[in-house]
């Protein structure tokens, strides 16, 4: 769950955060409204980062299923070639 919190409460009550991002919180931290920043465990951001690259996996799994044209094929092919 990621709690909303203002910058000026942030920075006054840091100290309490870091002790509820242990417990397993996270924040938005804004400015104006606006989320700046995220505060949350180095452990939450892997598991989001393991996600991410499970959704991308499985996206390309299912695109497997399906089946390339000739042109993607070939665009894979060239993808990340410099020359």
């Amino acid at each position: 769950m990621t709690l909303s919190i203002g910058a000026f409460d942030a920075k006054t009550k840091f100290s309490e955060l870091l002790r509820n991002v242990e417990k397993g919180f996270s924040y938005s931290i804004t400015r104006n409204g606006k989320s700046v920043a995220i505060l949350q465990s180095t452990e939450t951001a892997k598991q989001t980062d393991a996600m991410k690259a499970f959704e991308r996996i499985c996206k390309r799994t299912e695109k497997l299923k399906k089946g390339f044209s000739v042109d993607e094929i070939l665009e894979m092919k060239n993808d990340g070639r410099k020359y």
